[in-house]
């Protein structure tokens, strides 16, 4: 759809404030060599990656909004960061959420970063450290407990909040990660939600298409 410049910005300013549709609309800047695609156009606009399969929530949102091309990984619609890092589901009483990744190292890196967004800001930790962790199991779930008690085993003992994340290697279920942080610091680092440990239940690692996905409950 070709749009003279007045109108396509005007009616990408009144879709800012529309419901999610499920329709690509191309506008097309006043160089049309240049295009600018607009999807489900409150997620771009809030830098959120957002599944395209459901509506999202402020809930769900909350902690998985980062930059769209934090996670590049293209939509159904072929829009950058339609999938998201990892995002909180419902749960009675504990913490439970799904992690997301293009690779099984991703899903692991990104399943960290919602354990540690759970317990404090993870915007608020800075590298000033690096750790080599490894970890190894007999399946991917067991990989998966081991390596999310890892951290929560560093932070008890060491007080060590750890928030930047890289899966060096991933092979016969054993993990090798560089991980960076610092200690805890009272004054920046608000503890939001104490967790007891990682737990079995609905847990999963597993590919679908071409994604990979784990389902995560914490015990609170």
């Amino acid at each position: 759809m070709l749009l003279a410049p007045a109108w396509s910005k005007e009616l990408e300013k009144q879709l800012t404030y529309m419901p999610f549709v499920a329709l690509s609309i191309i506008f097309r800047a006043e160089d049309p060599r240049t295009p600018v695609v607009s999807t489900r156009r409150q997620a771009v606009d809030l830098g959120c990656a957002v599944p395209i399969d459901r509506e999202p929530t402020h809930d769900r949102l909350h902690s998985s909004c980062r930059s769209v091309h934090d996670f590049d990984t293209k939509g159904q619609f072929g829009v950058p960061g339609m999938l998201p890092r990892y995002e909180y589901l419902d749960h009675t009483a504990d913490v439970a959420f799904k992690a997301y990744g293009t690779t099984v190292e991703e899903v692991f890196e990104h399943a960290a970063e919602a354990l540690v967004e759970t317990m404090t800001d993870l915007n608020e930790i800075q590298p000033m450290a690096q750790y080599t962790l490894t970890v190894t199991a007999e399946d991917l779930e067991m990989l998966m407990v081991r390596w999310l008690n890892e951290l929560l085993y560093r932070f008890e003992t060491e007080e060590l909040l750890l928030g930047r994340f890289h899966v060096n290697r991933l092979k016969d279920f054993r993990l090798t990660a560089s991980c960076r942080g610092e200690r805890l610091d009272p004054a920046r680092h608000a503890i939001k939600t104490g967790i007891k440990g990682v737990t079995y239940h609905g847990l999963y690692v597993k590919q679908q298409q071409n994604t990979w996905e784990s389902r995560v409950v914490l015990d609170i």
